[in-house]
């Protein structure tokens, strides 16, 4: 972590996040302790650039990032018991297994959480290299599927550590199976159509916005994807944080 890595609160009060390596003070910021009592929290994070793309060229949301939003990225999921991801974006950006991180172990102990987050991929076909996704990591994997194909049924559930087979992999259907299995708190990194699911059905307590400065251009989705909202979903901001010109935003869904 570079020394001069630091981040500046904006809001909702002026403060100074000086690098940490456990990011004790990000941590505080960001944890999300107010929990329902049926279902997990749910924050999402995204990252996107000044003219809304969520990727850079090469298809990578890595590109668009930054060493501030890669701090901001680090503490979610160590907050986090499921990472929770569509399948297309677990193919496009590589995803394996979650590591565990050392400098966050004490703060996860403390929570009574698992070393790692576990992974929970929403797929319908169930096309997924299981190899890769084994080849790295050590959390737990969970697959939501809707495929009755029992070949890929059988190859996921020979590899992975849970295969669970549902009708509709809707927002809620995942979240009480999750629930069930007790996870508390849970993080949504998308992809766009994902999310966009997941917001349209007033499934995000928390939408973690990171703003990076550049201009991508070329066309392509939202944060949201495609999916059309039945109204303006209204927010409050929560916090602002900036550090090397990146703007990182969470903000709260107003259910009234």
């Amino acid at each position: 972590m570079a020394a001069s890595q630091h981040l500046h609160q904006i809001f909702p009060s002026p403060a100074q996040f000086a690098p940490d390596p456990q990011e004790a003070a990000l941590t505080a910021l960001y944890d999300s302790t107010d929990i329902p009592p049926d279902r997990p929290r749910v924050q999402s994070n995204m990252v996107q650039s000044l003219d809304g793309r969520i990727a850079g060229a090469d298809g990578l949301s890595g590109t668009i990032s930054s060493p501030a939003d890669k701090r901001v990225f680090a503490v979610l999921r160590a907050l986090a018991d499921v990472v929770i991801v569509g399948a297309s974006t677990v193919r496009e950006e590589g995803y394996t297994r979650l590591p565990a991180r050392q400098r966050f172990a004490e703060d996860r102990r403390t929570r009574g959480q698992d070393p790692a987050p576990t992974l929970a991929i929403i797929t319908g076909s169930g096309n997924l290299d299981v190899d890769h996704l084994t080849s790295a990591g050590s959390g737990s994997i969970i697959v939501f599927t809707t495929t009755d194909d029992d070949d890929v049924l059988g190859r996921l559930r020979s590899s992975l550590c849970e295969v669970i087979r549902v009708d509709s992999p809707d927002p809620h259907t995942v979240l009480e199976a999750l629930a069930q299995r007790g996870f508390k708190r849970a993080l949504c990194e998308g992809g766009p159509s994902l999310l966009g699911e997941w917001a349209a059905a007033g499934a995000i307590d928390e939408m973690c916005v990171t703003v990076s400065p550049l201009l991508v251009g070329g066309a392509g989705p939202g944060i949201l994807g495609r999916v059309e909202l039945d109204g303006p979903a209204r927010l409050r901001l929560l916090s602002a944080v900036e550090g090397d010109s990146t703007l990182m935003l969470r903000l709260g869904f107003q259910t009234s």
